[in-house]
Formats: structure tokens, sequence, C-alpha cells
């Protein structure tokens, strides 16, 4: 399996990826923990827009992040 790692803003709208790494400070990873964002997790990208919040479903929920936090996490999406 070929593996693409890259940033949840430059993720492709709809696509599923797992959360490869969060860089930030224990503020900014407790803050994404509370919604259900944490390294390993399955998230789908929602949104199309390039700027703007970037909307990702993950846990069942709809989460909007900003798109500076969007661009602190990395994901990994099978190709």
């Amino acid at each position: 399996m070929n593996e693409k790692k890259l940033t949840l803003s430059n993720l492709k709208p709809h696509k599923k990826a797992s959360v490869e790494a969060i860089a930030g400070g224990i503020n900014f990873q407790s803050r994404l923990n509370s919604m259900g964002l944490y390294v390993g997790c399955d998230i789908v990208k929602k949104s199309s827009s390039t700027s703007g919040p970037v909307i990702v479903k993950v846990c069942g929920a709809t989460v909007a992040l900003g798109n500076g936090m969007a661009q602190k996490i990395t994901v990994k999406v099978d190709e």
C-alpha cells in the first residue's frame, strides 16, 4: 500500500485520512482532543474551499477548524 502524507488543509475534499501528527503545544493538542481529533483517528474532509474554515467529520461529528490549525495537522492517505 502506498501512503501519502500531507497537511489537513491540503487534503482533497471527501477524502478519508488518519491523523499522523499534530504540531503544537499541549493546549493546542488538548483543544483538538476535546473535538475528537488525535493522532491515529480517522477523519473525512468535507469542505472544498481553499480559504476559510476546514470542515471535517470525525467520530460521527462535524468539526470546523481554522486554516492555520489545519496546517498543523499532518494526515496520511492510502493511495
